[in-house]
């Protein structure tokens, strides 16, 4: 059963061992937070973030733990322009330095996912929406296997769902036992690489452990989606981003959203 709870910011809580193939998570609720624009249900609302390029929107995202202390010690903050033909830009925030597995990290990345059916309900307000891109990965994702959806709803009406499949559009954040691969079988997701790196050589991750200083050494991967939305959202203002848990053995997590307008 999906529970939703409405909230600003996740406190930080440092991630369970896991295999020594993926890091683990921190627990965490389902949230409804803000986006980009829109109001929540307690009346506060999330300054906008216009890209450099005023067609594209930066998406605030609910944060639960630390990409530098978590994941990835190398991993850049501010704006990270993703190292393939894309070329997309996301934001990256710096601050707060309250998360991660020892509490002074940034609050940058979501991955409070408990169990198959949680969500989160990103609130935006950003019209003609014909692109949005994701950095997204997962911990311990079993190859083939659904792991989780993302919706998109429009202000008219217009919905549309995207499967993320591991091995398909997302992958482990390590390249371990887990799904390592990246084949694009899912129709209108384009997933590709946007940051590598090898632990001890160039950076340190966290996979094992949650904490970079004592995780696995070896390759670690940050990937982007692109989500080709229909024309429905075109002539309409996206309203709603709900990214839903469906595989309880394996946890997605989000580092950024950017969407791409056609005005």
């Amino acid at each position: 059963m999906q529970k939703t709870l409405t909230l600003l910011v996740l406190a930080a809580s440092a991630g369970p061992l896991l295999s020594a193939c993926s890091s683990g998570g921190p627990l965490g609720a389902t949230a409804s937070l803000p986006g980009s624009t829109a109001a929540v249900s307690s009346g506060v609302r999330s300054a906008s973030s216009p890209a450099p390029d005023a067609s594209r929107t930066y998406v605030t995202i609910p944060t639960s733990d630390s990409i530098q202390t978590d994941l990835i010690s190398t991993f850049p903050t501010g704006t990270f322009v993703a190292k393939n033909s894309f070329k997309t830009k996301f934001k990256i925030p710096g601050k707060p330095l309250t998360c991660g597995f020892n509490q002074e990290g940034p609050c940058n990345f979501y991955d409070a996912f408990t169990m198959s059916g949680n969500a989160i309900t990103i609130d935006v307000s950003i019209p003609d929406v014909d692109r949005v891109y994701t950095l997204m990965n997962a911990y311990s994702p079993p190859s083939g296997q659904q792991i989780a959806t993302i919706e998109f709803v429009g202000s008219e009406g217009a919905t549309q769902t995207f499967d993320l499949v591991a091995g398909d559009d997302i992958r482990d954040f390590y390249h371990g036992s887990f799904a390592n691969s990246l084949n694009n079988g899912i129709k209108g997701v384009l997933a590709k690489n946007a940051f590598t790196c090898d632990d001890p050589t160039n950076c340190l991750g966290g996979a094992g452990t949650g904490d970079v200083y004592t995780g696995e050494a070896g390759t670690y991967n940050i990937d982007e989606q692109e989500y080709k939305l229909s024309s429905a959202f075109k002539t309409q203002t996206l309203d709603e981003i709900v990214i839903t848990d469906t595989d309880s053995s394996a946890t997605p997590i989000l580092l950024g959203i950017t969407t791409k307008s056609v005005k």
